[in-house]
């Protein structure tokens, strides 16, 4: 059974996740991962938030499934289990305190890259999904942050 700490910190930071994700449909980690890094291993809190996001992310995917773009999603995903593998190998070979830098730094650089004045952009190539798709899964894999 968890420590109480671990179930008074983890309880509450999962429930204003998920309304997060409720709210915007991603952002479950960015928002609960560096919290729960303090009472949980990384390499614990990335695979079960990684879980948990796949079974909310299938829910809204056939409550909207009208609304998806079907030929970007078939684009990202080989790029995305490439990357996926790839950052799942890092997260079990980098030391955790490097794993727990890398997680602040990242949480940071998003969060000032989210108050920066965002303007219209064109779309991109399709050719952009490898980066991107690959990315994602490395950011997924290894922080638990690919929704970006």
């Amino acid at each position: 059974m968890p420590d109480l700490i671990v179930l008074l910190v983890a309880e509450p930071t999962l429930v204003v996740a998920y309304v997060v994700f409720g709210m915007v449909g991603f952002g479950t980690t960015l928002v609960s991962a560096p919290i729960l890094a303090h009472v949980l291993p990384l390499s614990t809190v990335v695979p079960a938030l990684a879980l948990t996001d796949f079974v909310a992310s299938v829910a809204n995917g056939f409550r909207l499934g009208a609304h998806v773009a079907r030929k970007e999603v078939l684009r990202l995903v080989p790029a995305m289990v490439i990357g996926s593998a790839a950052g799942a190998w890092l997260l079990f070979s980098v030391p955790v305190r490097t794993l727990m830098l890398l997680l602040g730094v990242f949480v940071v650089l998003y969060a000032l890259n989210g108050l920066r004045p965002q303007e219209p952009k064109p779309p991109l190539a399709p050719a952009w999904a490898w980066w991107f798709g690959g990315a994602g899964g490395v950011l997924s894999a290894l922080l638990g942050a690919g929704g970006w």
